[in-house]
């Protein structure tokens, strides 16, 4: 298996602006290795082509409490957002669900 180095990343609150939204700016926290993977056909009779079309797997070995304040991803220079994962620290992997379409 070929392993990329992953970056996870979170947005820390810096401040408000004049509405009193949350302005964010993104802080690299986590380096790990990993890879993006393929749907499995069954993957994609489970949740659905929509999903599948327009999110991407990645499996990493980055602890649960990195992934937990992870907002985004930055893998082979393309910056996806976090959107779930699935694991637990016991496990060998820990996959991650990232939305991204496919180039």
């Amino acid at each position: 298996m070929r392993f990329q180095k992953i970056t996870f990343i979170t947005e820390e609150e810096t401040g408000k602006d004049a509405l009193g939204n949350a302005v964010t700016e993104d802080k690299p926290f986590l380096d790990s290795t990993g890879r993006l993977t393929e749907w499995s056909a069954e993957d994609v009779d489970i949740l659905g082509r929509a999903f599948t079309a327009a999110h991407r797997k990645l499996i990493t070995r980055a602890s649960l409490a990195g992934l937990r304040k992870a907002a985004k991803a930055k893998v082979g220079g393309n910056l996806y957002t976090v959107e779930g994962f699935r694991g637990t620290d016991a496990d060998r992997w820990r996959v991650v669900y990232v939305k991204g379409y496919r180039l």
